[in-house]
């Protein structure tokens, strides 16, 4: 997995969320390291956090670099008011969760996503 995140707390919570399913990661702080890294492999998803405050543009590029291999982008947002998970989509998430993310959350939506049961 790929995560895009500014903030070292929630940089940490997905990072250990991730590891207790069994899965690893690799952190960036920006969206440009976020499309450089798609540039050099392309990972099984990308979890972006408050995706729609600068991150749309990343997850276009994203797309375009992976074209005929793309995989999911998620949006990790607290903005989750009435209307949120439909902005997040239009916008070309592949998915949306609220935070404070919690584990079993972030598992049936990676499960429902990559289709990995049990991962």
């Amino acid at each position: 997995m790929l995560v895009v995140a500014d903030d070292h707390v929630n940089q940490g919570v997905i990072e250990v969320l991730l590891q207790k399913i069994g899965l690893s990661c690799v952190v960036v702080s920006d969206s440009a390291s976020a499309v450089e890294l798609a540039r050099i492999q392309p990972w099984d998803a990308t979890l972006m956090d408050d995706a729609r405050h600068g991150r749309v543009r990343s997850d276009a590029q994203i797309r375009r670099l992976l074209a005929d291999r793309f995989k999911p982008i998620i949006a990790l947002t607290a903005n989750a008011m009435t209307g949120d998970r439909e902005d997040c989509v239009n916008a070309g998430m592949g998915d949306f969760l609220a935070k404070p993310v919690r584990q079993e959350e972030l598992q049936v939506c990676l499960e429902r996503r990559l289709k990995m049961p049990g991962c």
